[in-house]
C-alpha cells in the first residue's frame, strides 16, 4: 500500500517515546512495511547523562541497510543535550524505514522523539 498524502492526511496520531542507547543499534521509531502510513518526526533530542563524553550515531535504516546518517559518532558532552530534529526541520519515515540510535558506551545516551503517524 502506498503512503498517504502527508500534506492532507485523513488521520494524524501523536506519539512520544524515549530510549536509552547501547552499543548495539536499536530502533527508536519504526514505520512497518505495508503500514499504509507515513511517520513525521517533529522533534528529537539526545542527552548524555553519563560521566564522560559519549559518541552517538543516529541513522535511517530500511531493514537491510543504512539509508542516511543524521549524525555519525557525534561526541555529546557530559550533561549535554542536542536537538537533532525540530518542527522547523522535520524528517519523514516511509513504509519499511526506522530511525535507529547507537551509542559509543552503554547507558550514557538517551533519546526522546516526538512524532506523528499519518494515514
Amino acid at each position: 500500500m502506498a503512503a498517504p498524502n502527508i500534506f492532507n492526511p485523513s488521520n494524524c496520531t501523536l506519539f512520544r517515546t524515549s530510549l536509552t542507547a547501547t552499543t548495539v543499534a536499536a530502533n527508536l521509531v519504526t514505520n512497518s512495511a505495508n503500514s499504509g502510513t507515513a511517520v513525521r518526526l517533529t522533534g528529537l533530542y539526545i542527552c548524555n547523562y553519563g560521566n564522560a563524553t559519549a559518541n552517538c550515531t543516529l541513522d535511517i535504516h530500511n531493514g537491510t541497510a543504512v539509508q542516511s546518517n543524521l549524525i555519525y559518532a557525534l561526541p555529546i558532552p557530559v550533561s549535554g543535550t542536542i536537538e537533532v530534529i525540530s518542527s522547523a526541520a522535520k524528517v519523514h519515515l516511509t513504509e519499511g524505514e526506522s530511525i535507529r540510535i547507537l551509542a559509543g558506551a552503554n547507558s550514557t545516551i538517551q533519546a526522546t522523539v516526538s512524532y506523528e503517524v499519518l494515514s
